[in-house]
């Protein structure tokens, strides 16, 4: 099975800014340890029989792809926000127009645009892996897994400047598709063995991560690659390739620790169930 790094190399090569191309090439090389901590949490997550609070535990926090695609809404309205305070018909204002397109693209499967929308499945696979919708209780939230990706949210929303957001946006949309692309097989096998799933419906229970696997979702990174370079050219620059480095190692260092915290989350939960809580 593919590791993270080998799936993402060949769609790093494809891009043609060598800044971006080289940076992260470099970062995936580096940051070994941090991906094999990564891998190694999926494994273990996915390989092991879990009881009711620990399956709650990972699906409430493992991804919310309401809240993300709505951060990447946020991002592409900031775009156009910029675009339309300069002057009409400015070649800067055209380049912010296609970059707000790109970063647009990142969103259109998770908002419905063309299909159910990503959360209704991943609430659907979520409510399959546990037995019941006893994951979206808030005492199931961990917001010590879940700061690293609130933080990147916040920060396409407003909290960090654009050039930063569409950095730290671009890391997260490559590693995105490695993650997927390596878990697939994984999350194959571990529906196969919990009890009471009925196997002739695992793609349609898996259809959140599956939507994810191949060209749609490296078509993301690619989006994501040339919105960062319309944004940079409407300001007359390159894009940084030492600032992009810091955004992407420190994206794939609060992804390893994440997933650390998770798992020890989840090696803790044997709590008895409880009734009258607030779902999120």
């Amino acid at each position: 099975m593919k590791r993270i790094r080998e799936i993402v190399e060949p769609e790093i090569k494809l891009v043609e800014d060598d800044r971006i191309r080289d940076t992260l090439l470099a970062v995936y090389a580096e940051s070994a340890s941090h991906l094999r901590g990564i891998q190694d949490c999926l494994a273990d997550i996915t390989g092991r029989p879990w009881p009711a609070p620990a399956m709650c535990r990972f699906f409430n926090t493992w991804r919310r792809p309401t809240v993300e695609a709505l951060s990447f809404c946020a991002l592409t309205c900031r775009l156009l926000e910029e675009a339309g305070a300069c002057a009409r018909g400015a070649s800067a204002q055209r380049d912010l127009f296609l970059s707000a397109a790109r970063i647009a693209e990142v969103s259109n499967e998770d908002t419905g645009l063309s299909g159910p929308p990503h959360g209704e499945l991943y609430q659907r696979m979520a409510t399959a892996f546990c037995g019941n919708d006893a994951w979206k209780l808030d005492r199931y939230d961990l917001p010590a897994v879940t700061e690293h990706m609130a933080s990147l949210c916040a920060g396409r929303a407003r909290e960090m400047d654009m050039t930063g957001a569409l950095m730290a946006s671009l890391a997260d949309e490559l590693y995105s598709y490695g993650e997927f692309t390596f878990i697939a097989p994984l999350f194959e096998r571990w529906h196969g063995r919990i009890a009471g799933l009925d196997g002739g419906a695992r793609d349609r229970h898996l259809s959140f991560v599956l939507a994810h696997v191949g060209a749609v979702e490296s078509g993301h990174f690619a989006a994501m690659t040339e919105g960062l370079v319309h944004y940079c050219r409407a300001h007359g620059t390159v894009p940084d390739g030492d600032a992009l480095g810091r955004r992407a190692r420190d994206y794939l260092r609060g992804t390893a620790v994440s997933y650390d915290r998770l798992l020890a989350a989840m090696d803790a939960s044997d709590e008895p169930p409880r009734v009258g809580e607030a779902a999120i």
